[in-house]
């Protein structure tokens, strides 16, 4: 058999063991010692972790209420009150009452093939968000002008309304404290979402205290991962900005 002798490899690798990998699949190794590497096509640096300090932290966080916006509307940038005030003014822009039971499932995903001679790559295809609203809203009648009937069940038209507007709704998520994270997709644009709610009736407590309650049940799919590591919204300065901070939005 034919003695190969490998000269050239990827900077790290163990050259002794490759030498005696050749000696026993004999000259056809050359052509797989040097795996294709992004690296070998551009200058990269990766980011350097941080140290988590001597109490190490952990993130905790969860999703409040969902605000609707059309796709037609452009966001302020940097988030602003005033700005997101004038798209409220305008009925462009409008927010959930609070919710419960919200469920983040993961991702899911498909494999994406490449080429034959590397691993298929994950790529995150839809993720889906449910959510349950529990709050009654009832509007008083107003005398006017114009006049307004009192609306007992206002909520309903408020969720009847997105399902309807669903295929031009886009969304941003406002968390418990405040801070706020638009869905974007690898463009930076807001992702859309297909929205499904509907009325679902549960028995709460046990025995003579029991009783029925009434709840909007929703999911959100998304194409794609809405979080994706996406930061929460800045305002100027680069400080976060808290939708608690502006009057009349929430």
């Amino acid at each position: 058999m034919e003695r190969t002798r490998i000269k050239k490899v990827h900077p790290g690798t163990d050259l002794t063991l490759l030498n005696k990998m050749a000696r026993r699949v004999g000259p056809e190794l050359n052509i797989f010692t040097m795996a294709f590497c992004p690296a070998d096509c551009a200058n990269i640096t990766v980011t350097v972790n941080e140290p988590g300090g001597c109490d190490l932290k952990v993130r905790k966080r969860n999703i409040d209420r969902i605000g609707f916006f059309p796709c037609s509307v452009d966001l302020p940038v940097p988030f602003t009150c005033v700005g997101l005030e004038g798209l409220a003014t305008a009925n462009t822009l409008t927010f959930s009452s609070p919710l419960a039971n919200i469920e983040v499932q993961d991702p899911s995903f498909e494999e994406l093939q490449i080429a034959d001679c590397r691993p298929s790559e994950r790529v995150a295809t839809s993720r889906i968000i449910t959510f349950q609203d529990r709050i009654a809203i009832e509007t008083p009648a107003v005398v006017g002008p114009p006049a307004e009937a009192a609306n007992l069940f206002f909520d309903y038209d408020f969720w009847k309304d997105k399902k309807t507007k669903r295929a031009m709704m886009r969304y941003m998520f406002v968390f418990c404290d405040g801070t706020v994270v638009v869905p974007k997709d690898e463009n930076g644009k807001p992702m859309e979402a297909s929205l499904d709610v509907f009325l679902s009736y549960e028995r709460q407590g046990s025995g003579g205290s029991s009783y029925i309650l009434e709840i909007k049940k929703g999911q959100l799919e998304f194409k794609g991962d809405p979080l994706d590591f996406n930061k929460p919204e800045l305002t100027t300065g680069d400080a976060l900005f808290y939708l608690g901070d502006c009057n009349g939005l929430i």
